[in-house]
Order: structure tokens, then C-alpha cells, then sequence
């Protein structure tokens, strides 16, 4: 008797891993699931500064675009009301999926971790649903961000999931 409850109990477990395994991954495994898969400095001082990315995901999740620069302390207040624009697009098989210009949102998603700030600027499903092929990000600045001028040099940019278990 105490086997075959051992089992069901071992089988359940099993099942609920299974079909919730972002929620897993996260807790069990945070670290690496957390890890951005694309990682490159970036400079959104300048107009026109385009970087091109090839998407590969490894969960299937919400992923966000981030702007990453070292800080030690963060006051909120100095990260509302940035300006700039930023145009991004998706592109598969050589064809546009998706393309839109956005604002520096009011009050951006900001989080610090290790001594770095991280500022979520948009964030997009993996793996893209309308992609036949490779998908690649495309993000131009479209206007500069000059509030975030003495991070000048020091910014990056990631992709990595904007998953949060409930």
C-alpha cells in the first residue's frame, strides 16, 4: 500500500512538473532560467544606433527588452519621464512580421540586481507566433535617450524572460 501511494504520489509530481514547467524552471532553476539570451552594449545617445539580434529562445514566455547599466543605488524618480523613441521590429524569412515605434515608457519596469540597474522597455511572446523561419529583433533609437547620459559607455542592452510565477 505504501508503494503504490509512493508512486501516485511520485506520478503526480511528475504530471505537475510537466505541465507547468516555467513555473519549475523558476523556482528550481532560476539562475539559469532567468539568463538573458542576448547580452551587448548599446549606445542610445546616438540616433540611428541599430543592433540586430537573432532570437533563440529557451522557454517558451513573455521575454523583455531591457537597458542594463551599473548603479548602486536607484531612486525611482530619476527614471520617470526619460525621453527617446525606439523603433523595433521582427523579422522572419525576410519578411516583416512586426514593426512599431515606441516611447521611453513614464514609468519603466526597473529592478536592480548585482550592482546593476535594469530597465524593461517592451516585452514580446517566445517563441514570436506569426515566425516561419528565424526571427530576428531589430531596434534602431529613433530619438536619443539623454537622461541616461552619465551611463554613457555603460549601457547594455538584454533580452532575457519576463516571466514572474504567480
Amino acid at each position: 500500500m505504501k508503494k503504490l501511494l509512493l508512486i501516485i504520489t511520485l506520478l503526480a509530481i511528475t504530471i505537475l512538473a510537466i505541465s507547468r514547467t516555467n513555473d519549475f524552471a523558476v523556482w528550481f532553476n532560476a539562475e539559469k532560467f532567468y539568463r538573458p539570451i542576448y547580452s551587448a552594449d548599446f549606445d542610445v545617445m546616438n540616433k540611428e544606433t541599430t543592433i540586430k539580434i537573432k532570437l533563440e529562445n529557451s522557454y517558451n514566455v513573455k521575454h523583455g527588452f531591457s537597458l542594463v547599466f551599473p548603479c548602486k543605488t536607484v531612486d525611482y524618480r530619476s527614471f520617470t519621464d526619460l525621453d527617446g523613441l525606439l523603433q523595433y521590429k521582427f523579422i522572419s524569412n525576410n519578411k516583416l512580421l512586426e514593426k512599431r515605434t515606441i516611447p521611453i515608457p513614464t514609468r519603466p519596469i526597473l529592478g536592480t540586481n548585482d550592482g546593476k540597474c535594469d530597465l524593461v522597455l517592451f516585452t514580446f511572446d517566445l517563441p514570436f507566433q506569426k515566425a516561419t523561419g528565424d526571427v530576428f529583433l531589430e531596434v534602431t533609437v529613433e530619438s536619443p535617450i539623454t537622461k541616461l547620459e552619465k551611463y554613457r559607455g555603460s549601457i547594455r542592452c538584454e533580452i532575457s524572460p519576463a516571466y514572474w510565477p504567480k
